[in-house]
């Protein structure tokens, strides 16, 4: 929290003249290199977005920093060296964007395409065995048994669980660097699914969800939440965040009752401690994204339409608001009842990420989510 020194500011020194093609999931971004004065060179992304989503990214970016500074101010999540990944990001038209990557940075869908090639298998064989299954089933009840059948099928015929447990033991050999992977995936995952729970964001498909091959810390992109015809926050998914098989494989139960269970722990006794900060903050972002969002519905009004429809959205972002800040309270010990045993202090934690590897309620999302990676 210092105001930035001029001095100590990288300056360009030249721009390299090769330029990559970076592929990812039917999205082809132009990759251009920096050079500073420092000797290191800087890689960004040409990405071509939309206005609206490219200012719920900054939003987001804020509220990754915002949260940096409650974690590095509380004990317990600074003892666990808990922080999001904030990239940066050069906006240079209103739909052309720079953002800053790393050529070690890598999507689980390449991962699981990379395994598949290995395996000499269509990475498209999970969907059609999956639509082939449910093609067959009529009915509600026996849809939801179909998609248990599908999902079971393709875990022990298609996709493996040690996909990423070997891609990772290629990448990193030595011990001592594999167990800090290890850890820092763990407590990366546990935060990037504890903001996605409590602001209620969904939609993590593979592609969505990178990790550095180097630190093992994880960057989020398309990461904002996503509102209803009511402007109320919307997510209609059986599981709070993504644990799927591959990663608790490679994660072990010892990390995912452990650091992932203590990491969830930290994060919300944090977030509660500063509460009122973030109630006051979250209605400041709520609000900017609700006039966004509204702006690609009709035309942005002048000045005094605006000033009504921020009155008439007061009530919906309040509430918004309100469930917001619930979600933190709900992960937290209730009171002990004096005729019932004690409960454990992460029993609610315990039981998210129960919900979160349950086969039940992965097979019911979305096929295009994969939920048996």
């Amino acid at each position: 929290d210092q105001e930035p020194q001029v001095d100590q500011n990288v300056v360009l020194h030249r721009f390299h003249p090769d330029v990559k093609v970076h592929h990812t999931h039917g999205f082809s971004h132009r990759r251009i290199g920096m050079r500073g004065n420092d000797g290191k060179r800087y890689s960004f992304l040409v990405q071509y977005s939309i206005s609206h989503i490219t200012r719920s990214d900054e939003r987001m970016m804020q509220v990754y920093v915002l949260f940096n500074r409650m974690m590095a101010k509380y004990k317990e999540t600074r003892n666990r060296n808990l922080v999001f990944h904030v990239p940066l990001v050069v906006p240079l038209t209103h739909r052309l964007r720079l953002m800053q990557t790393n050529e070690a940075h890598i999507s689980l869908e390449e991962v699981y395409e990379q395994s598949c090639a290995v395996r000499r298998v269509d990475p498209d064989q999970p969907l059609l065995t999956y639509r082939e299954i449910l093609h067959k089933a009529e009915g509600c009840e026996q849809n939801a048994k179909a998609r248990l059948k599908a999902y079971d099928t393709i875990c022990h015929t298609v996709v493996p669980d040690y996909i990423l447990s070997r891609f990772i033991d290629r990448v990193v050999r030595a011990p001592d660097q594999y167990w800090a992977f290890k850890k820092e995936f763990a407590a990366q995952i546990a935060i990037s699914g504890f903001l996605s729970y409590i602001m209620n964001i969904g939609d993590r498909s593979l592609y969505k969800l990178s990790f550095s091959k180097k630190s093992g810390r994880i960057i989020n992109s398309e990461f904002y939440p996503a509102y209803n015809a009511y402007y109320l926050i919307d997510c209609q998914e059986s599981v709070p965040f993504r644990l799927t098989r591959n990663i608790t494989t490679f994660l072990t139960p010892l990390m995912v009752d452990g650091i992932v269970s203590s990491v969830l722990t930290a994060a919300n006794s944090c977030l509660l401690r500063n509460q009122d900060v973030i109630r006051n903050y979250l209605c400041l972002f709520i609000r900017d994204d609700l006039l966004s969002w509204n702006s690609t519905k009709m035309s942005m009004p002048d000045d005094r339409g605006q000033r009504q429809l921020e009155s008439q959205l007061r009530d919906k972002i309040r509430n918004n608001v309100s469930l917001i800040i619930k979600r933190l309270h709900v992960l937290m010990p209730s009171q002990s009842d004096t005729k019932n045993p004690p409960m454990p202090m992460n029993y609610k934690v315990s039981q998210l990420i129960k919900d979160a590897t349950d086969k039940e309620r992965l097979c019911m999302m979305s096929s295009t989510w994969q939920p048996w990676f």
